[in-house]
């Protein structure tokens, strides 16, 4: 950002922090972290910390009265977490022995982030690298939509440029831990590998292509040199994405074997079944290192509920999650989210949940009566509002005055009003509980869309955004 900000270093926490740690004491000093910080301008009262490629519970560390926060961590994982303040989330990298501790204004979150403390190098390392791809506009969209020889050019450069900040912040060779810097070489090796996995299938959709974009011989001869069932690489999350976009292409690849490319191509979500099928093979059949296996399928078992099986569909596709996932917490959540699914399907009553309209406190159902055009967003999706989505979303307003559009805003209420304005958009606007609202309707993401018929019924539970092709046939069926 163009505003300069000044910071005094508290010094004194480090302090503390280095005398909590008894040097007699061989097995605190090696387990023992300390994450702490100083949050300017807070939006509420408690920082969230939460293991990136685990499903432990989240901690949470309240602000004393200065605005600072701090974790001790007895025992911990080396890896990737992310820390959440309000609407505001970061990744940081923690290792054993490190004493981390951040300073960061809410008014600029990311542009003011700063470490300072034992591990601090590879973390300031990692906003520099998040900063530079949002300010350079590294879209994916537009890198996906590139020819296969414009697309490999364009990685070469990614990789050039992040390799040079990485090695401009371990200047010395020696301010990362060499834990550190094997973790942060992995990162932008795995980005690389996840980006060329997902790159023909993701070039066709965009391009309306009736065949699968074609790459050379080489372009996956990385796929030799990695070993899937590596469980030492489990908790380095980039690792875990590569693997999951690998399983993505391996079931593409042989879905395009049973049927033909411009028949795919053409409706190919018309074989989400068949093509879910065979994702579930290759997850049992290619992993022999449980907590691999366990992550997968559970990833896997998440995101069948993003499309449109039918209740006996859904049931025959968890099955093997089921037979080979004995994770109670895992379990636990697909049969909750299983239960949650089966209430959603067409002709189920829509879950009702508290909602403010800047007045009173009430509840949804009292705008039942009329059929709904529900849409549920966060602060974040008002740069989605842009003035194509925002026509459309207004016009459609005008074309069905039968229909009430129903916004649910659910982020904090003070922020509520301010994005409004932001995004828009018109219509009926609530604010609702997040967590309340995406347990009962699943939401994959907040940015969703829900139709209700006037009695109070789900038509559909992923109804089409505003500017989409079928949203008119969609809306129809609320006539």
């Amino acid at each position: 950002m163009k505003n300069k900000i000044y910071y005094i270093l508290p010094l004194l926490f480090l302090f503390i922090v280095s005398c909590n740690i008894d040097s007699s004491d061989k097995n605190v000093k090696e387990d023992v972290v300390y994450f702490g910080g100083n949050i300017i301008n807070p939006s509420c009262d408690v920082v969230k910390l939460s293991k990136m490629s685990s499903y432990s519970d989240t901690l949470y560390s309240k602000l004393d009265k200065n605005n600072f926060f701090l974790f001790k961590l007895d025992s911990l994982d080396p890896g990737l977490y992310s820390f959440t303040h309000g609407e505001e989330f970061q990744y940081v990298y923690l290792e054993k022995q490190d004493s981390l501790m951040l300073r960061v204004n809410t008014l600029e979150f990311d542009e003011s982030l700063v470490f300072t403390g034992k591990g601090a190098a590879v973390n300031n390392y990692l906003i520099k690298r998040y900063l530079h791809n949002e300010n350079n506009n590294i879209n994916l969209l537009q890198l996906f939509s590139l020819d296969f020889k414009d697309f490999n050019n364009a990685i070469d450069s990614l990789k050039k440029v992040e390799t040079k900040i990485l090695r401009d912040y371990n200047y010395q060779g020696s301010n990362f831990s060499q834990n550190a810097l094997d973790w942060a070489n992995d990162v932008l090796k795995y980005t690389e590998y996840s980006f060329k996995e997902l790159y023909p299938y993701n070039n066709t959709i965009i391009n309306k292509k009736d065949s699968l974009t074609k790459v050379d011989s080489l372009f996956y001869s990385y796929r030799t040199t990695v070993d899937i069932n590596d469980s030492t690489n489990f908790d380095n999350s980039y690792f875990m994405s590569f693997i999951n976009s690998r399983m993505t292409t391996m079931s593409l690849d042989s879905i395009l074997k049973v049927i033909p490319e411009t028949d795919y191509f053409k409706d190919y979500k018309k074989y989400d079944f068949q093509y879910n099928k065979i994702k579930t093979y290759y997850i049992e059949s290619t992993f022999t290192n449980k907590k691999i296996k366990n992550y997968l399928f559970y990833r896997y078992a998440k995101e069948l509920f993003d499309n449109e099986f039918s209740v006996n569909q859904l049931n025959d596709l968890l099955a093997p999650f089921f037979e080979n996932v004995s994770n109670e917490r895992m379990t636990k959540r697909i049969n909750h989210m299983l239960s949650r699914y089966i209430k959603l399907t067409p002709g189920s009553k829509a879950p009702d949940f508290k909602v403010y309209d800047g007045k009173n406190h009430k509840l949804f159902s009292s705008y039942f009566g009329k059929p709904i055009y529900l849409y549920f967003w966060l602060s974040q999706d008002r740069y989605t509002w842009n003035n194509d989505y925002t026509k459309n979303y207004n016009l459609l307003k005008k074309q069905y005055p039968n229909i009430q559009f129903i916004s649910v805003y659910l982020d904090y209420t003070d922020t509520w009003k301010e994005n409004i304005k932001l995004s828009g958009a018109n219509g009926i606007q609530l604010n609702a509980d997040y967590n309340v609202v995406k347990e009962k309707y699943l939401i994959p993401f907040s940015n969703s869309f829900v139709l209700i018929d006037k009695h109070g019924k789900i038509v559909e539970a992923n109804a089409s955004w505003p500017g989409s092709s079928s949203i008119k046939s969609d809306l129809d069926k609320l006539k």
